[in-house]
């Protein structure tokens, strides 16, 4: 059986889909005992920081600055790459992508990104057409757009009513995590 993931991430729904059969298995978090949610979280913050971070470190340790490195060094390599992962758990800034050096977004940012690749993808759908990955491209009106792109875009252009959308959605998940972040944009 195969694992994936999906694009349709809400703070709303937990989403499994099976690869191989289609089969979608999605519900809602106020629909999940919190005791079963706590466990998933716990489950999921131990292949996070565990698998995740050690597969990073296996390959790390195989790549000729690695292997150049001391015990020592390798272990500190492991120690920062945990240390920004865990980072990550705590600013909101879990499953965004984004460039090495990149400013780190608040709670806020991160669910208004969310906002805009829902919109993009549903936008795009209507014309049979998909997000791009990685350094693909995508014509939109006669001009080849990356992925992060279209998201700027996206941004720009509706950012009055996807920051609406945003501090509606933080609001109704019962999301007040980012609270101060809000307070102080």
């Amino acid at each position: 059986m195969t694992d994936t993931t999906t694009d349709d991430v809400t703070e709303r729904d937990l989403v499994w889909k099976d690869a191989a059969t289609g089969h979608e298995y999605r519900v809602a978090f106020a629909d999940v005992p919190a005791r079963n949610l706590a466990v998933l979280c716990q489950k999921g913050i131990t292949h996070f920081m565990g698998n995740e971070q050690a597969s990073k470190y296996v390959a790390y340790k195989a790549s000729d600055v690695g292997k150049a490195a001391s015990k020592e060094d390798q272990l500190a390599w492991l120690k920062t790459c945990r240390d920004e992962a865990f980072e990550k758990v705590l600013n909101g800034t879990l499953g965004i992508r984004s460039a090495s050096g990149a400013a780190r977004v608040t709670g806020i940012d991160a669910v208004m990104r969310r906002i805009a690749v829902e919109m993009l993808t549903a936008e795009l759908a209507i014309h049979n057409a998909k997000l791009p990955t990685g350094d693909k491209t995508i014509e939109v009106r006669g001009k080849a757009y990356t992925r992060e792109q279209l998201i700027e875009t996206m941004l720009k252009r509706r950012a009055d009513l996807i920051k609406q959308k945003a501090q509606e959605r933080m609001t109704t998940t019962g999301d007040d995590l980012f609270a101060e972040d809000d307070a102080a944009a």
